[in-house]
């Protein structure tokens, strides 16, 4: 099996430290070329409270958050996953996907979000090329646009997610992914790791809420 390349994107604020849970959890997702748990319309998620932080890793299908799990060549693929990206991570979409209680108990910290699909590339076309080359090329012409690498392991594409808060006296948190993603049915909470047995699933369509006195 090919490992993926992931190159991690530092979206919200500046790192100064990086919670050892979080660190394990992203560098075990690259071991493991992102093969974690992949269920069209579920979210897989850990939820861990400690020292005044809470973390959330989550992993979820690039069908969920796209729409596709093909390497993004359109202008409308593009688009899709630009806007995707942003809507998890930028901070007044948090607020929607993170709706903690009471109020303002917790602010965010660190945002990590991360996929094969935003890794795609282009080749630039170079010159002098030998004669073996161009002769290669006028027999198997290939547009620039198509040369991209092959994503996702096994057919499919994730999205890997980490989420730190600072917190104060929070008691729950709702959580909105399902109003930026509307097929995301099902929200698998998860013991230990993104592998770990399934503890709780939270179904969307009726208020997707985690206690934290319950943790």
């Amino acid at each position: 099996m090919n490992q993926l390349k992931i190159t991690f994107l530092s979206k919200l604020f500046p790192i100064t430290t990086l919670i050892a849970g979080s660190f394990f959890f992203i560098n075990s997702a690259i071991a493991e070329g992102l093969n974690a748990p992949h269920h069209h319309g579920q979210l897989e998620m850990t939820v861990l409270k400690i020292s005044g932080q809470v973390i959330f890793d989550i992993v979820a299908p690039a069908q969920d958050i796209v729409g596709y799990e093909h390497a993004p060549k359109s202008k409308t693929d593009k688009e899709a996953l630009e806007k995707a990206e942003k809507s998890l991570y930028e901070v007044d979409n948090l607020n929607v996907l993170f709706d903690f209680y009471p109020k303002e108990s917790c602010l965010p910290f660190e945002s990590y979000v991360n996929s094969d699909l935003l890794n795609i590339h282009t080749h630039s076309k170079k010159e002098n090329k030998s004669f073996i080359s161009k002769l290669a090329e006028e027999n198997h012409p290939k547009k620039i646009e198509d040369d991209v690498h092959v994503v996702g392991v096994g057919g499919h594409s994730d999205f890997v997610m980490s989420y730190i808060f600072d917190c104060t006296n929070v008691e729950t948190v709702t959580l909105g992914f399902s109003k930026q993603f509307p097929s995301i049915e099902k929200i698998n909470i998860r013991k230990k790791n993104i592998y770990g047995e399934i503890v709780e699933t939270l179904d969307t369509s009726s208020k997707a809420m985690i206690d934290f006195n319950k943790l």
